[in-house]
């Protein structure tokens, strides 16, 4: 065709989307700098396919603390082999005192009894949740 201009170049493809930084939901600091892996905890059940991660410590610390056991985001309650696996896990990477599965316990025996089984126990509650909201 005369006097028609000419096809313009295809510009080059354009670079995929970098990924999100995935950060942990209580603290949110990047969990790709932890020097362990992150904690993955389903936000439907134990046996959930929806999962979330988390640095191990601050959700020990954050339950431990507030003794409040329900799943930080999705609210639901966290079952005691939940606690445990994360004692496991805590141990395991070497992250500080695993005392998730007793503060369970005593969260759960004042909830069906109305009161501590015992001051020893409270006791020992007391001093992790000190420990927990000081790191």
């Amino acid at each position: 065709k005369a006097g028609s201009e000419p096809e313009p170049e295809p510009g080059p493809e354009p670079e995929p989307e970098p990924e999100p930084e995935v950060l942990d939901p209580i603290s949110l600091e990047p969990l790709s700098e932890l020097r362990y892996p992150a904690f993955n905890l389903p936000t439907d059940g134990e046996d959930g396919i929806h999962s979330e991660l988390y640095d191990a410590r601050v959700l020990s610390n954050y339950l431990v603390s507030s003794g409040n056991f329900y799943h930080p985001t999705s609210r639901r309650p966290l079952q005691r082999t939940e606690c445990q696996r994360m004692d496991t896990f805590i141990r395991k990477h070497r992250l500080g005192r695993p005392c998730v599965t007793a503060s369970f316990d005593h969260a759960q025996d004042v909830d069906t009894k109305g009161s501590s089984t015992g001051e020893a126990g409270s006791d020992r509650v007391d001093r992790h949740r000190e420990e927990a909201s000081d790191m």
